[in-house]
């Protein structure tokens, strides 16, 4: 990846729904720009990398139970062609 610019990659992150809305929104920039940095460290060019906070907005499984919310605590990435 980091010497193609046929890729854009946008990171995601995600919070569960303890806390503040504001809260998590914060968590879930953080996890999505701690991704960013480490694909950058790894060379990936930064003009191909974006990322999205969605804090609790978008879990992955209704927040019922402590497993549960653990599994919405997470960051999932997208690759996508660049169209020419």
């Amino acid at each position: 990846m980091s010497a193609s610019k046929e890729y854009n990659i946008v990171v995601g992150g995600h919070a569960c729904d303890l806390g503040s809305n504001k809260h998590n929104m914060e968590l879930s920039e953080k996890r999505a720009q701690a991704v960013v940095k480490y694909l950058l460290s790894k060379g990936v060019n930064n003009a191909y990398v974006g990322s999205n906070n969605y804090g609790e907005d978008k879990p992955a499984v209704p927040n019922t139970s402590e497993t549960n919310r653990e599994k919405n605590r997470r960051v999932e990435w997208e690759v996508a062609k660049v169209k020419k």
